[in-house]
């Protein structure tokens, strides 16, 4: 699907509560993660394919997740009017196509991942390095499923 399908545009203030799990630097706030009660769980890599994709939309499912929206951090953490999101099903293909050569602006970012209302969300980097997992209880079982 065409990028420009999946945009979309929410005022700065729409997204305060997404923006709080995050420090000024764009790192995870862990005190803002531990007052909402989430579980943090980790991969080690950025990549989210395969069964680790079939996991995230399970527990997308668990959270009564039909979409997901993707955000790129920078733009998150930068105080301004208007922030573009990117909206995708909450499947196991959406998940794994917005990983795609057609989304290297995201894929080259570190970005957010997260639902409406907000109650989970993933926090992949930019570079291979880890990805991080947030959400409450149910949600992190359905990650870290065997």
């Amino acid at each position: 699907m065409d990028q420009s399908n999946r945009r979309v545009t929410f005022r700065s203030s729409d997204l305060a509560d997404v923006r709080k799990i995050l420090g000024a630097d764009g790192s995870l706030d862990d005190a803002e993660v531990a007052r909402r009660s989430w579980r943090v769980c980790e991969i080690d890599d950025k990549s989210i394919f395969d069964k680790d994709a079939r996991r995230l939309a399970n527990a997308l499912r668990v959270e009564n997740a039909n979409s997901f929206y993707i955000v790129r951090v920078c733009d998150l953490i930068v105080r301004t009017n208007t922030l573009v999101t990117y909206r995708f099903e909450a499947t196991q293909d959406d998940i794994e196509e917005f990983q795609g050569p057609s989304w290297f602006e995201i894929n080259l970012d570190d970005c957010l991942m997260f639902n409406l209302p907000f109650t989970c969300a993933v926090l992949r980097p930019g570079e291979v390095r880890t990805t991080k997992f947030l959400g409450n209880a149910a949600f992190i079982a359905k990650i870290e499923q065997t």
